[in-house]
């Protein structure tokens, strides 16, 4: 169990800002990308990755399904799991 959702919540936030960083750069995209699929601003897409602002669960699932991953992969879910793995 969870004791201090706070902390937790943001390390949750900075894990998946790294994962959409390094999705976004193996896929050749840029921010500008990211904002133009999803329809939010660029300055939007630079808080999500800098961990200061969060998409949505439907637009991580369209983000993860337009780079080619599994939701729980962008999400940090190891397979067979219910809670994130942190690496």
């Amino acid at each position: 169990m969870v004791r201090d959702v706070s902390t937790y919540a943001a390390q949750r936030r900075q894990d998946i800002a790294r994962r959409i960083r390094a999705a976004r750069k193996q896929t050749g995209w840029t921010q500008e990308d990211v904002a133009d699929y999803l329809g939010c601003s660029r300055a939007k897409a630079n808080r999500v990755e800098r961990g200061l602002a969060e998409f949505g669960v439907v637009e991580l699932e369209l983000l993860a399904q337009a780079m080619g991953l599994p939701l729980a992969q962008l999400l940090g879910f190891s397979a067979g799991r219910d809670t994130a793995v942190f690496h």
